[in-house]
């Protein structure tokens, strides 16, 4: 396939071997160098662009992210904003925008702080 090659910097210019010290020098870069083969092997291969699933045009309404989110939670039990926004082909913001309505209409709660927070249906109590 090849082999990998490291570059190095040096946080001033040296001039004579005895002056550098490895406190001084840091990786800069790690190189793959690809052979021949590997490349000749790779030339039939067709290449193909699939769309991003954290961009999207799609204007899905309101109600129908609702009535797929209450699904998942049902069917799963919990539901993260980042499979929220999978499921229902939404943007981030439109996701957060949609999670933080359905939580001050009581309809979900959360649960996790930080990048730990799923999503499950509210059982009635608010929580402060």
């Amino acid at each position: 396939m090849g082999y990998f090659s490291l570059s190095l910097k040096c946080d001033r210019s040296v001039m004579e071997k005895k002056e550098i010290r490895s406190p001084s020098i840091w990786l800069n870069k790690v190189n793959l160098r690809v052979n021949k083969k590997f490349y000749e092997e790779l030339e039939p291969l067709q290449l193909e662009r699939i769309e991003s699933p954290y961009r999207t045009d799609n204007t899905r309404g309101e109600d129908e992210c609702r009535t797929l989110l209450m699904r998942h939670i049902d069917e799963h039990g919990c539901i993260t904003r980042a499979d929220f926004m999978r499921l229902a082909a939404i943007s981030r913001d439109k996701a957060v925008e949609f999670l933080r309505k359905y939580l001050d209409e009581g309809i979900i709660r959360r649960y996790g702080a930080g990048k730990i927070v799923v999503y499950l249906k509210s059982d009635g109590i608010k929580k402060r």
